[in-house]
């Protein structure tokens, strides 16, 4: 009989923490795209009420590509940019999260990708692709995450 070898172990312990990983990638992407969605509308719903209160005129209104969640259509911009949130905010610390902790991480990453368009469109700064709401923001908080969910 062979014996294993120490490589042959760290070989199948590592196999193991990248199967985690990528469960817990997977589940933090989907709560994250549902939570982005959810937050990006609720937020746009009280924008535009906001605006028919102020009574404005059409001309004065939001560009286009912000208007897209308004109406009763899905918008798969926002679920996929909630998606990629998500996954960056489990990202630090995918192999280390328990499987209840990882869609969590991914609801709280989609939340901060809705809110953090929300506060880039209300202070009118140029971001047409939200890369910044998509990456940087969910990134920041999966630097601050693992602290509490290890």
């Amino acid at each position: 009989m062979m014996q294993a070898s120490a490589f042959q172990l760290n070989i199948v312990n590592n196999r193991f923490e990248t199967e985690v990983a990528y469960l817990n990638v997977l589940l933090a992407g989907g709560a994250g795209g549902i939570s982005g969605f959810f937050v990006k509308k609720i937020v746009s719903i009280k924008r535009r009420r906001k605006e028919e209160s102020m009574k404005l005129d059409k001309r004065q209104t939001v560009p286009a590509p912000f208007i897209i969640g308004h109406n009763r259509m899905i918008d798969s911009f926002t679920i996929l940019r909630g998606i990629i949130a998500g996954v960056v905010a489990v990202s630090a610390g995918s192999s280390d999260y328990k499987f209840w902790a990882s869609p969590i991480v991914g609801m709280s990453g989609g939340i901060i990708y809705g809110l953090s368009t929300a506060v880039i469109q209300r202070f009118r700064i140029d971001d047409p692709l939200e890369t910044f709401s998509t990456h940087a923001m969910p990134g920041l908080l999966s630097l601050l995450l693992p602290i509490f969910f290890h």
